[in-house]
C-alpha cells in the first residue's frame, strides 16, 4: 500500500497523458485501481491474458478513441475485474474511466460487474477520477478502474516525496 495512514484516503490529484499523480505525490504510469482509499497499478495488459486475446480478435481496437472496454468479452472482464469478485465487502459503486473520452462498456463487462452486485458508472478518465475523489471524500464505498488518457502498457511508480 502507498499510504501508511489507514484513515486517510489517497486520491487522484492529476490525470497525465500516460498515468496519474496521487495526493501523496506518487506518479503512476499505466492503468490504476482505486480501492479502499488506496491506489494500485492495474496490470490489464498481460501478454498472455484475456485482454490481449480480445485485442487480437478485434482488429478495430486500434481505432483512435476506442476503449478496450468496448471490445472486451466476458472472459477478459472476469480476468481484469476479478479483484471485485474476491472482495468482501464489495464497493457499492465502481467508477470506470475509459480514457480521454467517454466510451461505452460492452454488454459482457456490464453483465460481469453487475453480476457481482456493483453499480457501474463509466465516463472519461478525468471525470471518473473526479467522481471517485468526490464519492470517497463523502465516505461512500466506491472504487475506480482508470485507464490513462492515452493508451499505455508501461507501468512505473515514482515517489516525489523521497
Amino acid at each position: 500500500m502507498f499510504n501508511d495512514k489507514e484513515s486517510k484516503t489517497v486520491s487522484i490529484s492529476t490525470c497525465t497523458k500516460h498515468g496519474f499523480v496521487t495526493t501523496e505525490a506518487i506518479t503512476l504510469q499505466g492503468p490504476v485501481l482505486c480501492i479502499g482509499g488506496q491506489v494500485f497499478l492495474w496490470d490489464i495488459f498481460k501478454e498472455s491474458g484475456a485482454v490481449q486475446q480480445a485485442l487480437k480478435k478485434d482488429a478495430t481496437a486500434s481505432t483512435p478513441g476506442r476503449s478496450i472496454f468496448e471490445i472486451m468479452d466476458e472472459s477478459a472482464a472476469r480476468e481484469i475485474f476479478k479483484v471485485f469478485e474476491l472482495m468482501n465487502p464489495r464497493p457499492e459503486i465502481l467508477v470506470i474511466g475509459t480514457g480521454k473520452s467517454f466510451a461505452p462498456l460492452s454488454p459482457a463487462v456490464r453483465s460481469v460487474i453487475r453480476g457481482w452486485g456493483l453499480q457501474v458508472d463509466m465516463m472519461s478518465t478525468a471525470n471518473a477520477a473526479a467522481t471517485y475523489n468526490m464519492l470517497a471524500e463523502e465516505g461512500r464505498d466506491v472504487a475506480a478502474a482508470l485507464l490513462p488518457l492515452e493508451p499505455s502498457t508501461v507501468q512505473t511508480i515514482q515517489n516525489k516525496q523521497q
